[in-house]
């Protein structure tokens, strides 16, 4: 039953994905049916106590299609002149103030560009460096400021800047042990190639399959289960997994209420004695230290159950609108770009509040403001240049 079910969801989803790329929302309701639902429809397939679950995620898509797609005004305050300059200021002070942080407290010391010892170095390092305010401004500075600035530097084309910001993301995963950091620009210089081609919905699940086949081979021929591990397992196959793990849990336990919430935990009893992604980690058996995160398909159940799968599925719908809202006058993939990173976290890794504030989310979404009329702006200047001579 599950598997014809199943095979009607992909039908669903297949024939409701744009056809053609040409917004941000566009791009990121392909990598919503890609990762995390596509797994998961693998994954209820062989299960037969989820159909509920997997029909609100399904409906959780459409949802998100609804409100990007059905024709509204959505009123969204102007742009200030230059905003840019503003936005390339904010992330080089902040980028700089990082740096000469980690550097000041002696973070040099756990830097490290080997994979497989990244938990090694990663608690003594954010235990030094990730402290206080700079818990989060750390994360900001990797997900969003540094690349922000790629993403710029790739809009105008400033070679220089390309490899500074590069080597600067380099530098910042040698020290937080962060594999994620690593391949943040990786994830970006793909949108941008992308981009450029027609086939582009067609070019996206390809090489999705070019990563895995890849990682089989490696598998197979060097006995290398790594690339296996990182890019079956890890991306694809471990988000799908929580998620259902989130429903079980707490379809029989208490709802969360947004009580661990720094902001509502005063008005509203947290249920348990734990962080829940420790929890969850605790209740499926693996290491009781290693944090189960999972994104807003499992977070929102936890939440307020379905009703929170679907409030947060129309929040993210007005992200995505805003965000198409404030790149109309630049290529999807800049907009895209900007984004990318911390909503694929909210994806597949975090719950949506966290992604907003943590993984920098907002933040994106404020400097994506702040250049909205870039290209109108050069334009008035070039206008104004004719003007006079």
């Amino acid at each position: 039953e599950a598997v014809i079910f199943s095979y009607i969801y992909v039908f669903l989803l297949s024939i409701s994905i744009p056809v053609k790329i040409k917004t941000p929302s566009d791009f990121f309701l392909h990598v919503l049916v890609l990762c995390p639902l596509m797994p998961m429809l693998t994954i209820y397939a062989f299960s037969f106590a989820t159909h509920g679950y997997m029909m609100i995620c399904i409906i959780s898509f459409f949802i998100i299609w609804s409100c990007v797609k059905i024709p509204f005004q959505l009123v969204i305050s102007k742009s200030l002149y230059k905003g840019y300059k503003i936005a390339l200021c904010i992330s080089v002070f902040f980028i700089a103030l990082v740096t000469v942080h980690i550097i000041a407290k002696g973070g040099l010391r756990f830097f490290n560009l080997n994979l497989s010892k990244v938990y090694e170095f990663r608690r003594a390092s954010a235990q030094t460096v990730a402290q206080g305010f700079f818990a989060y401004l750390n994360n900001w500075v990797f997900k969003v400021f540094n690349m922000f600035l790629l993403t710029w530097a790739l809009y105008k084309n400033k070679k220089i800047s390309i490899v500074i910001s590069l080597l600067l993301q380099v530098f910042f995963f040698g020290i937080s042990a962060h594999k994620s950091v690593l391949f943040s620009p990786i994830l970006i210089l793909l949108i941008r190639y992308i981009s450029s081609k027609k086939q582009l919905p067609i070019l996206f699940p390809f090489f999705c399959l070019i990563g895995i086949w890849w990682s089989y081979i490696v598998f197979f021929l060097f006995n290398n289960l790594w690339p296996l591990s990182l890019i079956v397992r890890r991306a694809l196959f471990v988000p799908a997994f929580l998620n259902f793990k989130y429903y079980l849990f707490f379809q029989n336990n208490p709802l969360v209420c947004f009580s661990n919430s720094v902001f509502i935990k005063r008005l509203i009893h947290y249920p348990y004695d734990i962080p829940v992604p420790l929890l969850i980690s605790k209740y499926i058996g693996f290491n009781p230290q290693s944090w189960a995160n999972t994104g807003f398909l499992g977070a929102g159940y936890a939440q307020l159950s379905y009703l929170g799968i679907i409030i947060y599925s129309v929040l993210i719908g007005f992200i995505l609108r805003i965000v198409n809202n404030s790149t109309k006058t630049s290529p999807f993939w800049v907009g895209s770009s900007f984004i990318a990173i911390p909503i694929f976290s909210v994806f597949t890794s975090s719950d949506l509040t966290t992604g907003l504030l943590t993984h920098g989310l907002a933040l994106g979404i404020f400097l994506l403001w702040l250049t909205k009329t870039a290209n109108l702006n050069q334009a008035k200047e070039k206008i104004f240049d004719n003007q006079i001579f």
